[in-house]
């Protein structure tokens, strides 16, 4: 698995948060909007202390004051400023797109002197090279860290459909090799790569650990590229987690897969496994032990039997623990046969039964 860090960033719209159940490794947070904190932003920030790495980012206007601005945000955030430097969003140029880069120098010059530390730049490929926005044009942006939204699976095509977009983030999630890292953008593209990647506006929220469901659709998803201590020593990070307690014990659960949906059932947690679909007649019900892996994003069962007829594997569930999702690639069949399945590949393949 390639060394890629994930976490979520939200704002007013998103739920509250179950913190102690975010296994991921880092959020983003909205503290502000120009001048107006966010509403849900004092109770994130404190239930999230301890259980993730955070960082707090304002939405760029460039008709206040950045001074105030940036003093507001201390104000808003006192004693605990997180993990992460605050972040800069720019991607609003409120109809005046020429004053976009000289007002965000001022936030970020501003920012760098109160915090002690450089902030972060939050932007698109699209939004730096609008007309007259044109941040390549202010090479001393390049001095603070990239990160870049780029949403390679979006965008719905005739060929690209809402389930194979899901499937995909399903793989990106559990297997960060798949994932490419973009290049960064003009004026930082000396940098080569960003510091974080925005991947993806459509996760489903159930993917996400600690996401409460039934309201909002999708979520947006990043990635860190490169480990946890490269995080740590990029950004100078001393971060001691709270022990999350009960949470964390095995629990005993039976999963009940919904039609059409996929299981993938594996050796061990980490390694590769076989796609299970529901029965063509009745349901397929999966029995085992669980025991959330950290920073997986996923709780993990240990099968003891499908449909009653003892089995040996492991299987990942969504947070809800109803859904079982599919999460990697196909690989080598079981080596006896649990009931008539149908498995269906990315690349058109399919076979009706696992061999005995």
């Amino acid at each position: 698995m390639t060394d890629m860090l994930i976490g979520i960033d939200i704002a007013y719209y998103d739920p509250i948060l179950d913190w102690k159940n975010y296994s991921w490794d880092f959020a983003f947070i909205k503290a502000m909007e120009g001048m107006t904190e966010d509403m849900d932003f004092r109770q994130q920030w404190a239930a999230a202390n301890g259980y993730t790495i955070r960082g707090a980012y304002d939405f760029f206007h460039h008709f206040n004051d950045q001074k105030q601005v940036v003093a507001k945000l201390l104000s808003i955030l006192g004693n605990d400023r997180g993990e992460l430097p605050p972040v800069l969003d720019l991607e609003d140029h409120d109809g005046e797109p020429k004053k976009v880069a000289p007002k965000a120098l001022e936030w970020l010059h501003e920012a760098e002197r109160k915090f002690g530390r450089k902030p972060i730049v939050y932007t698109s490929l699209g939004f730096a090279t609008s007309d007259g926005v044109d941040l390549a044009n202010y090479p001393e942006l390049a001095e603070y860290p990239l990160w870049l939204a780029v949403y390679p699976w979006d965008k719905i095509t005739s060929t690209w459909t809402e389930e194979k977009r899901t499937a995909h983030i399903h793989k990106i999630i559990n297997n960060r090799e798949l994932f490419v890292v973009p290049n960064s953008i003009s004026p930082w593209s000396r940098i080569d790569k960003p510091s974080f990647i925005q991947w993806t506006a459509k996760c489903p929220p159930e993917f996400v650990p600690g996401y409460p469901l039934g309201g909002k659709k999708a979520v947006d998803i990043n990635f860190f590229p490169g480990t946890i201590q490269k995080l740590y020593d990029d950004y100078n990070i001393s971060y001691t987690p709270k022990p999350r307690g009960d949470e964390m014990k095995p629990v005993t659960m039976t999963a009940l897969l919904r039609e059409l949906q996929p299981s993938n059932l594996r050796n061990l947690p980490g390694t590769v496994g076989t796609n299970v679909y529901r029965t063509l007649v009745g349901p397929l019900i999966i029995k085992g032990t669980g025991q959330k892996v950290p920073k997986d994003g996923f709780q993990w069962i240990e099968v003891v039997a499908i449909n009653d007829d003892p089995v040996s594997g492991w299987v990942a569930l969504t947070t809800s623990y109803t859904n079982i999702v599919w999460i990697t690639n196909p690989a080598p069949q079981p080596t006896r046969t649990i009931t008539k399945v149908v498995t269906h590949f990315d690349d058109g393949s399919t076979f009706d039964t696992f061999p005995r």
